[in-house]
């Protein structure tokens, strides 16, 4: 706590797009987690049972193919995994212009703010 009580005066800046930099946190994490986690899982996890190599295959894979693709890692589920790859590709570039967009927006409206906090105390000055 100590670290950041010179910060705390600051915080008042913030305070009106505050929604505006949690969003930005949100995607931010969103991205984090999606090219972190979902493209390595897809490659370690997805790809090999496309290729056939059911034997490294997880359990929830094998119930998903059980339960929804009749128990043939052909076909559908090959047609399925294809299109996780875009649909992934796709999550990442929209949570990555969220983040990108939030933070800036928030941003500039904290640096706006602090701005005119200088120049109108230094207009007032005697």
């Amino acid at each position: 706590m100590q670290a950041i009580r010179p910060f705390l005066p600051y915080f008042r800046y913030l305070r009106p797009v505050w929604w505006q930099f949690a969003l930005g946190l949100i995607f931010g994490v969103l991205f984090g987690i999606s090219s972190g986690f979902g493209i390595p899982t897809l490659i370690h996890k997805v790809f090999p049972v496309i290729f056939g190599q059911l034997d490294d295959a997880p359990t929830f894979l094998l119930a998903i193919i059980e339960d929804h693709f009749g128990g043939r890692s052909d076909g559908a589920f090959v047609i399925f995994c294809c299109l996780l790859l875009p649909l992934l590709m796709g999550l990442r570039a929209l949570s990555a212009f969220g983040n990108g967009y939030f933070m800036t927006y928030a941003g500039t409206r904290v640096v706006q703010a602090m701005q005119y906090a200088v120049l109108h105390k230094i207009q007032f000055m005697p």
